[in-house]
C-alpha cells in the first residue's frame, strides 16, 4: 500500500473511532449531571477554538511541516477521552472541548495537503483515495457506532467507550507517527511573510470559479447537513427525549446507524468508478444532491405518518447520497488544480472548512430562535433546500472548464 493510500486509510479510521462515543456522547455528559445549558457552553468554546484555530493552523501545515501538524491533531484528539471521563468537572470538560477542537483544526487541510504531496501531482488520483478514506470511515463507523450503543444497551455504562476510543486513537497515532513524510511538509523557500502566504491560499480559493463553486457547495452542504446532524436522533424518534431512551428507541437509533453509514460506505464504492475528469461524475453529484432533498422531503411525511421502519430505509438513503456532496465538490476542485499550489493547498482547504463552520453556526443560531412549538420534524426542510441548491450549483459548474 502507497503512502497516500495509508495516509487515507488511517484518517477513514480516525473519523471512524470518532464515532464510537459520538452516538452517546450528549447522553453520557447529562448522566453525570451536566446540564444542557452546560452542553451550549462546552459547544461554545469548541465552535470558538475552531474558528479562532482552524485557517491559520492550516496555512502553518503549508509553511512547516504537515505530518507534525496532523500527528499533533491526533495527539489533542487522544487528550479528550480521558478529560471527558471527569465529568461533570466542567474545568476538565472545557479543556477536552479546547483540545478536541485543536485535534481537528490540525488535522483539517493538512491531511489532504499531505497526501496531495504524497501523489506528486497526479491530482486525479486524489479522488480516489478520498473515496477510499470515506470507505473506510463509513465502514468503521457502522462497527464503532454499534459497539458504542451495544454496550449502553447491555451493560449500561458509558465511560468504558471513551477508555477503548483512547487507545484505537493511540494505535492511530503510532501510524502517522511512522508514515515517512516524501515531502509531506512545504517547501522550506523563502516567503514574504506568513499573511502572504495566508492570501494566496484564499486567492486559491476565492480567485477562480472552481474555488467559488466548491467553497459555495460546502457551505450549502453544512448548512443542510446541520439538521441531519444535531437533530436527527429527536426526529427519527418523533420528539422523544434523548436522556430516557428506551430499549426500542436505542435499537432504532443503531438501525438508523448501521443504515446510514452503510449506504455512505456502497455510495463512495461505485463513485471511484467514474473518472472525475468525465463530466458524468459531476452529473452523478448534481443528481445525488436533487434526489437528496426529495428523500429529505419523503422522510418528514413517513416520520410524520409514524412508519419508523420506512423513515430508516429513506434516513439511510439520504445518508449515502449526501455523502457524495462534499467529497464530490472537493475531488472536481483538486483535479482541475494547475500550477503551483502545493504550499497553499493545506491553507485554501482550511478556508473552506473555516467557511463551513460559520455557516454552520449561522444556521444553527437560526434554528435557535425559531418557535419553541414548532416541531423538529419542520426543519427536515431546511436540508431539502440546500440539497436542492447544492445541486443547482453543481450543474452551473459543470458547463465550466476553467483551471486554477
Amino acid at each position: 500500500m502507497n503512502t497516500a493510500n495509508i495516509l487515507s486509510v488511517n484518517y477513514g479510521a480516525y473519523n471512524a473511532i470518532r464515532m464510537l462515543i459520538g452516538v452517546y456522547h450528549a447522553a453520557f455528559l447529562i448522566s453525570t449531571g451536566v446540564t444542557i445549558s452546560q452542553l451550549a457552553v462546552l459547544q461554545i468554546v469548541f465552535s470558538v477554538t475552531v474558528l479562532i484555530l482552524d485557517f491559520p493552523l492550516s496555512v502553518i501545515a503549508d509553511r512547516f511541516y504537515r505530518k507534525q501538524v496532523v500527528v499533533s491533531g491526533v495527539f489533542f484528539t487522544i487528550l479528550f477521552y480521558p478529560l471527558c471521563i471527569q465529568s461533570p468537572d466542567m474545568l476538565a470538560l472545557v479543556f477536552s472541548e479546547i483540545f478536541y477542537a485543536i485535534g481537528i483544526c490540525c488535522i483539517s487541510g493538512a491531511i489532504e495537503g499531505w497526501v496531495l504531496s504524497a501523489l506528486d501531482g497526479r491530482n486525479e488520483k486524489f479522488t480516489l483515495c478520498a473515496h477510499l478514506c470515506e470507505r473506510v470511515s463509513s465502514f468503521g463507523s457502522v462497527i464503532t457506532g454499534a459497539v458504542g450503543i451495544l454496550v449502553v444497551y447491555f451493560y449500561d455504562s458509558y465511560k468504558s467507550g471513551y477508555i477503548v476510543s483512547f487507545f484505537l486513537m493511540f494505535v492511530v497515532f503510532i501510524v502517522f507517527l511512522c508514515v515517512k513524510t516524501n515531502g509531506s511538509g512545504g517547501e522550506k523557500e523563502a516567503r514574504d511573510s506568513i499573511i502572504k502566504q495566508a492570501k494566496e491560499s484564499i486567492g486559491l480559493i476565492t480567485g477562480s470559479y472552481n474555488g467559488t463553486y466548491f467553497l459555495s457547495i460546502t457551505c450549502m452542504f453544512t448548512i443542510g447537513i446541520q439538521v441531519i446532524y444535531h437533530f436527527w436522533q429527536p426526529i427519527m424518534l418523533s420528539g422523544e427525549s434523548i436522556g430516557s431512551l428506551s430499549k426500542r428507541e436505542l435499537i432504532t437509533l443503531l438501525m438508523c446507524h448501521i443504515g446510514a453509514f452503510s449506504m455512505q460506505y456502497i455510495a463512495n464504492y461505485l463513485m471511484p468508478k467514474i473518472d472525475v475528469r468525465c463530466k458524468l461524475y459531476i452529473l452523478v453529484c448534481t443528481l445525488c444532491s436533487f434526489l437528496s432533498s426529495i428523500a429529505c422531503i419523503l422522510l418528514f411525511m413517513l416520520i410524520t405518518d409514524n412508519k419508523v421502519v420506512l423513515g430508516v430505509a429513506i434516513f439511510s438513503i439520504i445518508h449515502g447520497m449526501i455523502s457524495t456532496i462534499p467529497v464530490g465538490a472537493q475531488n472536481i476542485f483538486i483535479s482541475r488544480l494547475n500550477g503551483n499550489y502545493k504550499n497553499i493547498i493545506s491553507g485554501a482547504l482550511g478556508l473552506v472548512s473555516l467557511s463551513c463552520r460559520v455557516a454552520s453556526i449561522s444556521v444553527l443560531g437560526v434554528i435557535s430562535v425559531l418557535p419553541g412549538n414548532m416541531p423538529v420534524t419542520t426543519y427536515i426542510f431546511i436540508s431539502a433546500i440546500a440539497c436542492v441548491l447544492c445541486g443547482c450549483l453543481f450543474l452551473m459548474w459543470s458547463f465550466k472548464k476553467e483551471m486554477v
